[in-house]
């Protein structure tokens, strides 16, 4: 009798995470394609960001950073936002003017933060 409820207990316990790994085959193609996604837009972001950077006739060639990299890639991964605050993020004119093509295709953006940056006019003007 012990041996035959041990035996359910185990059936019951296999069933359980039977559910558990088809709930997760369910979802794991969807979270796997999500992170490849969010992988090509980040490579993509920074390709495009050190393609910019080579492009720049100024003498002072702006440094690609990891701030820099992930504000360009949340701008193109989100082309619906309203709002952009790039404020206190230690943008200088350089990195200014290579997110502005990428800020001016936000379609749908009505408001755009820049305070407390050293982006000078040259990036101002490039931003608006």
């Amino acid at each position: 009798l012990l041996y035959n409820r041990k035996l359910e207990i185990h059936k019951e316990e296999a069933k359980a995470n039977l559910k558990s790994i088809n709930a997760y085959s369910l979802i794991e193609p969807k979270i796997k394609a999500l992170q490849r996604e969010y992988l090509t837009t980040l490579e993509s972001a920074t390709g495009l960001l050190k393609n910019i950077s080579q492009g720049m006739t100024n003498s002072k060639k702006p440094i690609i950073d990891e701030t820099i990299i992930k504000l360009f890639a949340e701008i193109t991964t989100n082309q619906n936002m309203k709002t952009l605050d790039i404020s206190k993020k230690n943008l200088g004119s350089e990195e200014a003017i290579l997110l502005a093509p990428a800020i001016k295709e936000l379609k749908s953006l009505t408001e755009l933060y820049i305070g407390d940056n050293n982006i000078g006019s040259e990036g101002t003007i490039a931003l608006a």
